[in-house]
């Protein structure tokens, strides 16, 4: 039968490498997020409300991505400290324990975050298109006609109503132009 290891035998010299080598991976992370966010600054645009909410939501995923490589890493220094398995088990748990928390905690922050955005672009969009742009029918979302005419409406619009008939149509004339 294999004994368990005891950690209190580990000489303070490996302890002090070990120790040495999370702070040095720490350095190197976190050269490596602000030589990304200097790159991403670079790319910055004129405002735009689709734009800013993608902005937004990138910065509250590094923010994320910088907070849990923290606790990781402290977590990894904790572990650095430990004399015996118990030792172990008991950082080990209690730092899922605070992981899921945080996790659950940032799962409804970009939640709430990308719901704002959604709601916020399709204001933008909608006020950008005259008439208020897109209504609902019966068979879902239809546009004006003064939409395509003007020319602010592009893309499209990929469903149908529940008959399968395109959600718009218009007679122009003798011809019939559908968007579907």
């Amino acid at each position: 039968m294999q004994e368990m290891p005891n950690f209190a035998e580990m000489p303070e010299s490996v302890r002090s490498i070990m120790k040495a080598s999370i702070d040095q991976a720490r350095k190197a992370f976190e050269t490596f997020i602000s030589a990304s966010q200097q790159v991403m600054s670079n790319f910055e645009g004129p405002p735009n409300p689709a734009t800013d909410g993608m902005k937004q939501l990138n910065e509250k995923i590094a923010e994320f991505t910088r907070m849990n490589a923290d606790a990781n890493f402290r977590f990894a220094m904790k572990l650095t400290d430990a004399k015996q398995l118990h030792d172990v088990v008991d950082i080990q748990n209690h730092h899922m324990r605070e992981l899921m928390e945080s996790y659950g905690k940032q799962l409804e922050e970009l939640r709430s975050l990308t719901t704002k955005i959604v709601q916020d672009s399709a204001k933008a969009v909608s006020s950008n298109i005259p008439g208020g742009g897109m209504h609902r029918g019966e068979g879902g979302l239809r546009f004006q006609p003064e939409d395509l005419e003007t020319g602010r409406f592009f893309g499209k619009i990929g469903f149908k109503s529940a008959d399968g008939r395109p959600p718009f149509s218009l007679r122009l004339g003798d011809k019939r132009v559908s968007c579907a």
